[in-house]
């Protein structure tokens, strides 16, 4: 009885920390987008733009890796959670380009 507890804990928080996992992606990606914009301000350098580059490398690796599981976590009560999380940042991403439009007179919308 106890080991079935202990899994049950366990699989709980892998599914948990899948979870994370993938809401980190998503608001990596996000974040990279926005130094992908800076960069077409210049606003980062050859250095800083590399640095960048490896990050989203390392992002790629990480969601090959997880891919497997987001289709379970999705079918899951923390589905919710992680649709939730996407649908807020493509909204902040809309308002912020729209934004960016009206401040800039840019015609980028995203980046």
């Amino acid at each position: 009885m106890f080991f079935l507890e202990e899994e049950t804990i366990f699989s709980r928080n892998g599914t948990r920390a899948c979870l994370r996992c993938l809401e980190e992606i998503t608001s990596v990606r996000y974040s990279v987008k926005d130094l992908a914009y800076a960069r077409t301000l210049s606003w980062l350098t050859s250095a800083g733009w590399g640095i960048v580059y490896s990050l989203n490398w390392e992002i790629d690796t990480v969601e090959h890796r997880i891919a497997p599981f987001e289709r379970a976590i999705l079918q899951l009560l923390y589905g919710r959670e992680l649709l939730h999380h996407r649908k807020t940042l493509a909204a902040v991403r809309t308002m912020s380009s729209i934004r960016r439009v009206a401040c800039c007179g840019s015609t980028i919308t995203s980046a």
